[in-house]
């Protein structure tokens, strides 16, 4: 078994991971999820009526009576009292009782002890197509990149050198560290014209092969 140790700290041997972090947040974006899946469903009793003078052997007549053949039914009820009943709400009937700001405050939440955006999760607000590859790139760089190599460290040690007893191995992710082409190629162009790199050495960093050097030019070099 490896344990892999994210945030060390000096009064424990393990280390602070970020569900750790993010347990509570975690649990409350469940409990609220949970409620607003009940009241949407219409599962959680959100009005009431009330009927003025009357006893409650007529509640008990009145709420049976309603059970049994009006309730999912889609039968419209009549009513004949003195006084026209009144609904109570125990809420305001929008999408406020849904608390669905609170729950994408608690995304947010957990967004960022995952050190990644908040679009990862699903929130969609704040979010355009000059900021999104800019934020992806940043979340690939903070989040995925040293959680990978944190990764590949243990893979190294532990199982490969210690377990296994080979130390000239290493584990790595292949393109980890990839940058933009664009970016790269720019960078190329610019150490090539400026006499930093040859051809050669360009071609073999992107793992091509390296071109035939003329007889002529390798006469000249040599003079």
């Amino acid at each position: 078994m490896i344990y892999i140790r994210l945030n060390a700290r000096t009064h424990t041997p393990f280390g602070l991971g970020r569900v750790e972090v993010a347990f509570e947040t975690i649990n409350a974006f469940l409990s609220a999820h949970r409620y607003a899946s009940r009241l949407a469903s219409n599962s959680v009793v959100q009005y009431a009526l009330w009927l003025k003078d009357l006893t409650p052997a007529h509640h008990e007549r009145l709420i049976r009576w309603w059970q049994d053949e009006i309730e999912g039914t889609g039968k419209v009820p009549i009513l004949s009292v003195e006084n026209k009943p009144e609904v109570l709400r125990f809420g305001g009937g929008t999408d406020a009782d849904l608390r669905l700001a609170w729950q994408e405050f608690l995304l947010r939440v957990m967004a960022n002890a995952f050190d990644l955006p908040p679009q990862f999760l699903g929130v969609e607000r704040d979010v355009n197509r000059s900021t999104a590859a800019e934020m992806n790139d940043v979340a690939f760089q903070h989040a995925i990149v040293p959680t990978a190599r944190l990764f590949a460290e243990h893979i190294t040690r532990d199982a490969i050198a210690k377990k296994l007893g080979w130390h000239d191995l290493e584990f790595v992710f292949t393109e980890l560290d990839a940058q933009n082409e664009m970016e790269q190629a720019q960078i190329d162009e610019i150490l090539l014209r400026s006499g930093v790199m040859t051809v050669n050495e360009v071609r073999r960093m992107r793992g091509l092969a390296e071109l035939p050097v003329a007889t002529g030019a390798a006469n000249s070099v040599g003079h």
